[in-house]
């Protein structure tokens, strides 16, 4: 019964997290997706990465652009990301009004538009590519940010297989720093991508 409740509280302790307060800017992704790759990177498969990523950058640019479109841009934004053996959650604390998130995400699934079309779809992609969103109300957020909204995404961690021989975990591990490599090399035409687009988008 110990070594349960210990294994329990070792998979829910975080193996890496990180915290930033950044400005109403949306010259600041540059930086989340930067210190993200940093932290996620090395423990997630191309594919979760790439989800998760595109997740954090459409739901720090949703607080930019419309939870805090009406405030001042020193209005801070925070973020938290934190790496469980099992799965990655984030979380993002905002000034703006609360509003329904359930309600707003239905009526953007009942539309006929590309569910991945970046303007005005941001919910449906979010939810579309995290296995859990939740959204609390400034009312009802906890760590002493009871004056803020907290969004909560969460992604989960599938277990690895075991390895096979001395030869087979030699290989996958040349074969993940290789893939790190080519990860921040992508990861950098990735950010530019995005703040081009989110750019051109908020033109329109």
């Amino acid at each position: 019964m110990v070594l349960f409740k210990q294994n329990v509280k070792t998979q829910n302790r975080p193996l890496k997290k990180l915290h930033l307060r950044l400005k109403t800017d949306l010259s600041a992704l540059s930086e989340v997706l930067d210190r993200f790759e940093k932290i996620a990177s090395p423990r997630l498969s191309r594919q979760l990465y790439w989800e998760c990523q595109l997740a954090l950058a459409e739901s720090f640019t949703n607080v930019v652009r419309h939870a805090h479109q009406d405030l001042p841009q020193s209005t801070p934004i925070d973020l938290e990301i934190s790496l469980f053996p099992r799965g990655l959650e984030i979380r993002i604390w905002d000034s703006g009004q609360p509003f329904d998130w359930q309600g707003q995400l239905r009526d953007k699934l009942q539309c006929d538009r590309d569910p991945w079309a970046l303007g005005g779809r941001g919910l449906c992609l979010i939810n579309k590519v995290m296995d859990n969103c939740r959204y609390i109300p400034a009312d009802n957020c906890d760590r002493g940010n009871g004056d803020r909204n907290c969004l909560i995404l969460w992604k989960q961690i599938p277990p690895s297989p075991p390895q096979k021989g001395n030869f087979i975990s030699f290989f996958k591990q040349v074969l993940r720093k290789i893939e790190r490599v080519l990860r921040k090399v992508m990861g950098l035409f990735t950010r530019k991508f995005l703040a081009l687009a989110i750019k051109l988008n908020s033109v329109r």
